[in-house]
């Protein structure tokens, strides 16, 4: 088998957002340096599914102890990639990191590979039951809640549940009854959302968290939150970024410390897409 020529290295305690941005981004700068390409993706107990369990993918994936025996030799990089000058003549770059990688100028962003994947059936199968079931025809507004004791301390300090309430029911008063998707972390989140706002759609109990039930369900709720026609998310979580990437620039996201121009304003024309695993390709909710 052919070494490859970069390494995207993830940690077993990184979550889906953090992966997914450090092995797509690695991928683009593999492709346009000429190497070749594979990634690190441990799994365990804090994240219980290996990437071709959620999306289709014939990436190379090697394991952890293998990358850690090749960083004897090819040292563990940043995301900086300051050090691309000075490892030129390295046959191997393994870049070990939670952030997407800080690309040269001229590589295209990594964003449409996002978009190229596709879910697996178990994802897909239930992204589009949902999706049928209760947004069908009309635009909607994701609303993507953190509160779980693991989440980042700003997270859970600027984006408070009270924060969502005020802010949702100021939508409902200037865009009439529009429907609410709820991705949450933690039943009580999800049942307080709902219970303020009745029609409110989410996916319930998604058993222990980081299993590989678990996280297809987190990925049903990244389409399902990519497929509305604004998000709602917390402050400082990189999984309603990914869901904004996955949509595409028709969509925005606000959060509780986002610029005024990222709220979804009572003028806003809201789109609808047809295939919610394809949440880029949209049009004009009266289109």
């Amino acid at each position: 088998m052919k070494r490859p020529g970069v390494v995207a290295v993830t940690r077993p305690y990184h979550g889906l957002g953090n992966r997914v941005r450090v092995v797509l981004s690695a991928q683009l700068l593999a492709e346009q340096t000429g190497r070749s390409f594979a990634y690190v993706w441990p799994t365990g107990r804090p994240f219980g599914a290996r990437m071709d369990q959620l999306w289709h993918t014939e990436r190379q994936r090697i394991s952890r102890a293998r990358s850690i025996l090749l960083s004897r030799a090819h040292p563990y990089r940043d995301a900086g990639l300051e050090w691309i000058p000075e490892a030129t003549d390295d046959d191997l770059w393994q870049i070990r990191t939670s952030q997407p990688l800080a690309l040269p100028e001229g590589i295209d962003a990594w964003h449409p590979l996002l978009r190229e994947l596709r879910p697996v059936p178990e994802v897909a199968d239930r992204v589009h039951r949902v999706f049928d079931d209760h947004f069908r025809g009309a635009p909607y507004v994701g609303v993507m809640v953190r509160t779980h004791a693991v989440s980042h301390e700003n997270t859970l300090r600027e984006s408070p549940i009270e924060w969502y309430l005020d802010r949702l029911s100021e939508i409902r008063r200037e865009h009439g009854p529009v429907p609410f998707f709820v991705s949450a972390d933690t039943v009580a989140a999800q049942e307080r959302i709902q219970a303020a706002f009745p029609g409110t759609v989410g996916l319930g109990d998604k058993g222990a968290y980081n299993s590989l039930g678990a996280l297809r369900l987190s990925l049903v709720d990244l389409y399902l939150l990519a497929s509305s026609a604004h998000i709602v998310g917390p402050h400082y979580s990189s999984f309603p970024e990914l869901a904004l990437y996955l949509a595409g620039p028709a969509i925005r996201l606000e959060t509780s410390r986002s610029p005024e121009d990222t709220r979804l304003r009572a003028t806003d024309e809201l789109t609808q897409v047809e295939d919610p695993t394809r949440p880029s390709e949209r049009k004009r909710a009266n289109s």
